[in-house]
């Protein structure tokens, strides 16, 4: 007879703690949590943030205001704080990085943004789908995902739901739900003819802390970077780049800095245009 193993999952609130109110949980349109942060907001409107005021859309996103008739070529970011900026100049983040490189080329429609901090892969793909029905469908989808230890956490004593992160016993069950996450996002792309581009992050190449799920990694609309190249590309950026206080570290001493943000978004930009066969002086930055 096979035995269970049962244990508890261990879990605290992910960074500042911030209720995931009815709205933000079942809407059918996407709302950020950072819409109901009151002293975030209050911090913004104060100055004391890199990130402005009227960078946040009426939906609590640092995006663009969100629009159902698009004229034009129709981009959607998504991630967490690392594609929502967190101490980073709104020009200074990937995803702004590589929407500013796609227009060079394309008409877009405008710069829409998902990125929420503290959030994981399966409301970013929630809130994906979300847009879809609202907004409509996309041409291309860039999700820039993080670790698979974070999920939504129950909080016993105000009875409110946060985004939580797990430890590492909880992993295979929360590499399952990501998985079945991702497979939805993934066939829901394929049927509707949207391009999917997927990375992490979090991802550090072949070494053996490497936690990621390969089930993601096998999806063909997903791309793993390379630790090693990552790191050449900090040390090219610090060199040519001497007076940039924030090459490694964001204003926040938090996140990752400006080198980073190249590197993703010359990453993705190259896996783009390799899609729509315009290769060339991006090939170095779309090694599998």
């Amino acid at each position: 007879m096979n035995k269970s193993i049962n244990y508890k999952m261990e879990c605290s609130h992910r960074g500042k703690p911030v209720v995931l109110n009815d709205k933000v949980l079942y809407s059918s349109f996407p709302i950020s949590k950072t819409l109901f942060d009151k002293e975030f907001l209050e911090e913004i409107k104060n100055n004391d943030k890199e990130i402005k005021l009227n960078e946040i859309n009426s939906s609590g996103y640092r995006s663009d205001e969100f629009i159902k008739t698009h004229n034009g070529h129709h981009v959607l970011f998504s991630g967490c704080s690392y594609t929502f900026g967190s101490g980073m100049l709104i020009d200074e983040v990937w995803s702004k990085r590589l929407y500013n490189m796609i227009s060079r080329d394309k008409v877009c429609s405008g710069y829409f943004n998902l990125g929420v901090q503290g959030s994981s892969a399966i409301n970013q793909i929630t809130d994906i789908f979300k847009y879809c029905e609202t907004y409509g469908n996309p041409d291309c989808i860039f999700l820039n995902i993080p670790d698979l230890y974070r999920f939504y956490t129950f909080d016993l004593d105000d009875n409110g739901v946060y985004d939580g992160w797990y430890d590492e016993k909880s992993l295979n069950i929360l590499q399952v739900l990501n998985f079945q996450y991702y497979l939805m996002l993934d066939q829901y792309c394929k049927s509707k003819n949207i391009k999917l581009f997927c990375t992490s992050w979090c991802i550090i190449g072949e070494l053996k802390t490497d936690k990621f799920s390969k089930n993601i990694q096998k999806f063909n609309s997903f791309y793993k970077m390379n630790f090693f190249n990552i790191a050449s590309h900090v040390l090219l950026y610090k060199k040519n780049n001497k007076d940039d206080l924030y090459a490694e570290l964001a204003r926040d001493d938090g996140h990752l800095g400006n080198a980073y943000h190249e590197y993703w978004s010359l990453f993705m930009y190259g896996k783009y245009l390799s899609f729509y066969e315009k290769y060339k002086e991006y090939n170095d930055y779309s090694w599998d």
